[in-house]
């Protein structure tokens, strides 16, 4: 019995994810003057979500590991 990793089937988008584009929202509304300033540390700390909650994909993975059961 082979059991293979569960992300192998996921489409590699790179870094691009839900909370990278509500930070890009963010900043662009600061920057047009739709929104305070005060909206600057939300921003960062839906960067660092972005960051921490990337799914690893095989081009950004180390090695595949698979376990084989005889």
């Amino acid at each position: 019995m082979r059991i293979s990793d569960p992300t192998e089937k996921l489409p590699a988008v790179g870094r691009i994810n839900t909370f990278t584009l509500v930070a890009l929202s963010l900043m662009w509304a600061m920057f047009l003057g739709y929104i305070s300033p005060w909206f600057t540390p939300l921003a960062v700390i839906c960067i660092m979500i972005s960051y921490g909650s990337e799914i690893p994909t095989k081009r950004n993975s180390k090695k595949s590991e698979t376990l084989t059961f005889n």
